[in-house]
């Protein structure tokens, strides 16, 4: 996601992030994962996956790794669901994995 200057600092990519997120809700999805930064998402509820035992698709260097992110949208699914987490075909290749 990204907002243009002019319009930053004023909320709207938090508007953003809870509206889509409210649209996966609804949709019955129920973990959501993002590679951001780290001082950003965590504000609409984001904290860190590796922790929790969610591997990226691809390896994030250790000082990066509090980007691959994670937030729950029904209670109680992390820790109830694992496996690999996979993404789709565009975005499942390297060049969108490394600085």
């Amino acid at each position: 996601m990204a907002i243009l200057p002019d319009f930053q600092s004023k909320g709207v990519g938090t508007q953003l992030i809870k509206e889509g997120l409210n649209l996966l809700k609804d949709s019955g999805v129920e973990l959501v994962f993002v590679l951001g930064h780290p001082g950003y998402y965590p504000r609409t509820g984001f904290t860190p996956a590796g922790v929790l035992g969610y591997q990226a698709p691809y390896h994030i260097p250790e000082e990066h790794a509090d980007a691959w992110m994670v937030k729950e949208l029904c209670s109680g699914v992390i820790g109830r669901i694992k496996g690999a987490v996979q993404c789709s075909d565009i975005l499942n290749q390297p060049e969108h994995w490394r600085e």
